[in-house]
């Protein structure tokens, strides 16, 4: 995600903002969206399926399990099959411990 805050009087106008007001733009996914990149370096950095590494993006995003499965219209079954595969791909024994491992990769 990038973000941008343009400070008020430093441009008039910008696509119809008012005068004299900050503004904050940011660039990137939607709100519980990982990029399509992260997602594809997970998959590869640990042998992940795709929902594999989109179940991780998700929980290193904050959700919970049953956010996710909410969200994508699955069981929560299927994210807990999904999650015994990650542990076992990411050698982690806990979501707390996949999450500190993931933040641990090079960005």
């Amino acid at each position: 995600m990038l973000g941008v805050l343009i400070k008020p009087k430093l441009v008039p106008t910008i696509g119809g903002a008012i005068a004299d007001a900050a503004m904050i733009i940011t660039i990137g996914s939607g709100v519980g969206e990982g990029p399509v990149l992260e997602i594809d370096r997970l998959a590869q950095w640990f042998g992940l399926t795709p929902t594999e590494a989109r179940v991780v993006g998700a929980l290193v995003d904050g959700q919970t399990p049953q956010d996710y499965a909410a969200n994508n219209g699955v069981s929560i079954n299927a994210v807990r099959f999904h999650l015994k595969h990650i542990f076992h791909k990411t050698e982690t024994k806990s979501q707390a411990q996949l999450v500190a491992r993931i933040a641990q990769m090079p960005q």
